[in-house]
């Protein structure tokens, strides 16, 4: 199906392409009543071939693709990239005519849809499904943390990632992606760092972490929960990303954690006021939602840190002869492919378990 005959409807700064006789209204840059928005969305909810298209071409080039986050304007709290961020190709390329279903790409300024601007720097292909695509997107959580965000159309469930020590990077863009095509969940990770001068290098990052407080982040990874807009969630995290998921077991939101080698002890250089310790939250929150994945050559979790987890009641997955960051970064030399595939499956099934 294509639209070829469409009216232009402008959200939140993105130009929708609906058919003439769906439009009642215009909406410039979200300043519309709130009756007439929500009116909006119950229209484009109609069904898939009534979803709007987005069009950003200056070139004569129209460029229309289905827009699968259109949920997001109900709230107004989702930030979208600026336009020369954004591009999605599906298997038959783009489309220059108007919206064909498999076909997804935003064209903008000189670039044109035989010619698409890259996302930062990386072409991403959308998983195509029966109900639409997903997409990755960069959004603003309302605490003003950025988050990277992948809406599956039909979630098992959601799963919000805290990221390791080096924060969001394109390593997290591809995991959301692929996380959420795989395991058919929407994902979202969210940024450890907001607001901090930081830069590549693990010296800057562990020189604020006495600065950054428990509170805050548990909130980040809140409203990340609240951004997927499932009904169930589950919490995932590396590293530094790991030990917060232990932090997180304070809070039943999570119905499902998963730590991958998380610090159970918080190091020495780590600690400011406004942090807790790790294996305190766990002996006082939820530690039976817990899943521990653990190596046995890590330093940041000797062995006698892992006995006093285990007797918080939490699950672990052991690998006797992985290091730290084992599963989660390829290009780390202390990456394990057989260890990782292992730890991904066990996760896999553990967060799915709270569907049972």
């Amino acid at each position: 199906m294509q639209h070829d005959a469409c009216s232009n409807v402008v959200v939140l700064g993105f130009t929708y392409k609906v058919p003439e006789e769906l439009v009642a209204f215009n909406i410039i840059d979200g300043a519309t009543k709130a009756g007439e928005l929500q009116n909006f969305i119950q229209m484009l909810h109609t069904s898939w071939h009534e979803r709007p298209c987005v069009h950003m071409t200056q070139d004569g080039r129209a460029a229309c693709v289905a827009h699968p986050f259109i949920d997001d304007l109900a709230t107004g709290a989702v930030t979208h990239s600026g336009p020369d961020q954004l591009v999605r190709r599906g298997r038959e390329g783009c489309s220059s005519s108007g919206w064909v279903r498999g076909m997804w790409c935003v064209c903008h300024g000189r670039h044109s849809a035989e010619n698409p601007l890259p996302i930062r720097g990386s072409e991403v292909s959308p998983r195509v499904s029966p109900l639409g695509n997903t997409c990755q997107m960069r959004i603003t959580l309302p605490s003003g943390t950025e988050a990277i965000m992948v809406k599956h159309p039909n979630p098992k469930m959601g799963l919000v990632i805290a990221p390791d020590i080096f924060g969001l990077r394109p390593l997290y863009d591809e995991m959301v992606e692929r996380l959420s095509r795989e395991w058919e969940m929407s994902v979202i990770a969210v940024e450890p760092f907001p607001g901090k001068n930081v830069d590549a290098s693990i010296e800057s990052r562990v020189a604020v972490l006495p600065e950054l407080n428990d509170s805050d982040n548990l909130r980040d990874l809140l409203e990340g929960a609240d951004a997927l807009g499932t009904e169930t969630t589950g919490l995932m995290g590396y590293c530094m990303g790991g030990m917060y998921c232990f932090k997180s077991a304070l809070n039943e939101r999570f119905v499902r954690i998963a730590s991958f080698y998380g610090m159970i002890v918080m190091p020495p250089a780590w600690k400011g006021p406004g942090h807790a310790e790790p294996l305190a939250c766990l002996i006082n929150g939820y530690a039976d939602n817990v899943l521990a994945i653990l190596g046995g050559e890590d330093p940041y979790t000797p062995e006698a840190d892992i006995a006093q987890l285990r007797a918080t009641g939490a699950q672990i997955a052991f690998y006797p002869e992985a290091n730290h960051a084992f599963a989660h970064d390829a290009s780390r030399p202390s990456y394990r492919k057989e260890d990782a595939e292992d730890a991904y499956a066990k996760t896999k099934e553990w967060l799915l378990s709270a569907l049972r």
